[in-house]
């Protein structure tokens, strides 16, 4: 029953209660991330469900799953960073956990978390500094969290049983991997707006991105699906230019994390393995001939 609760199996000496220091630092963790807790929509947090989160953070108790009344009473995203051993060998172990479970359960996890870490570690502007949070959503775990959820091959489909199975990108909000090339407002707007553990800027994120970009997104970022107002087309276009021209200058944005990932990016253009318009549109830019006709 979901009433009963249970120390978790999962490397349980991590959680430290005896130490009374370790618990007092853990409590005032807690205090900062329950703040964050306040800002999660893709699901509801009720009181209920923060108390089991507390507790696990805590005290590595959980309560037994119910696979009719409470199937998931702590999300895989929280079980994983909720543990004190952050490690990928414990993360795998929990995951390990997780799929002897039903597989309508493990479908439940998976999409619970995708809804959670797309929502809010995927906003440009939440989790940021003017917002009370100088470390984003995760801590900047996001990018360990990236491969888990995304899979290490980069495959679409996550495969869960031979009846079950889910589409990543489905859960993604709308948000493709291909539209994460386009972040201008990542790099231009206030540092103090910006999430900085924003998931987009890391590596895997970049490699991901890439390995789905073709001409039909370059075209749509330069506006041919744009509505048929005038004058937006050309608005578009003109935008998209700045940005490709904003790669490709000696610019740099404030804030080691958008210098770091402008970096990523431009490697990844400069070594040519992007698509024909794009590169064009590089090379171009590169000689300072990209300009709107």
């Amino acid at each position: 029953m979901t009433s009963q609760k249970v120390v978790f199996k999962i490397r349980p000496s991590a959680w430290l209660t005896s130490d009374r220091e370790w618990l007092k630092q853990r409590k005032k963790s807690w205090d900062y991330i329950s703040k964050k807790l306040n800002h999660v929509h893709s699901i509801e947090i009720d009181r209920k469900q923060r108390t089991y989160l507390k507790n696990y953070y805590l005290k590595g108790i959980r309560p037994r799953y119910d696979l009719f009344l409470n199937a998931t009473p702590i999300p895989l995203i929280f079980m994983l960073w909720f543990h004190p051993d952050q490690s990928e060998k414990c993360w795998q172990e929990i995951i390990d956990y997780i799929y002897q479970m039903p597989d309508i359960v493990v479908y439940e996890h998976y999409k619970l978390s995708f809804s959670i870490f797309m929502e809010c570690s995927g906003n440009l502007n939440r989790f940021s500094p003017a917002s009370g949070f100088s470390d984003g959503f995760m801590e900047g775990l996001e990018e360990n969290m990236l491969p888990v959820l995304f899979g290490k091959t980069n495959e679409r489909i996550l495969s869960i049983s031979k009846g079950w199975s889910l589409d990543r990108y489905s859960c993604t909000g709308g948000s493709h991997p291909a539209s994460w090339f386009y972040s201008y407002s990542f790099l231009t707007s206030d540092i103090n707006k910006v999430n900085r553990s924003l998931f987009t800027q890391y590596g895997f994120a970049i490699d991901l991105c890439f390995s789905q970009l073709n001409n039909k997104w370059i075209e749509r970022f330069c506006g041919k699906n744009a509505p048929p107002v005038p004058g937006r087309k050309e608005r578009e276009r003109s935008r998209f230019y700045s940005y490709i021209n904003y790669l490709a200058s000696d610019k740099q944005p404030e804030g080691e994390f958008r210098k770091s990932y402008l970096e990523k990016l431009r490697e990844k253009l400069n070594k040519g393995d992007i698509p024909p318009l794009l590169d064009e549109l590089w090379q171009k830019a590169k000689k300072g001939e990209l300009t709107v006709d």
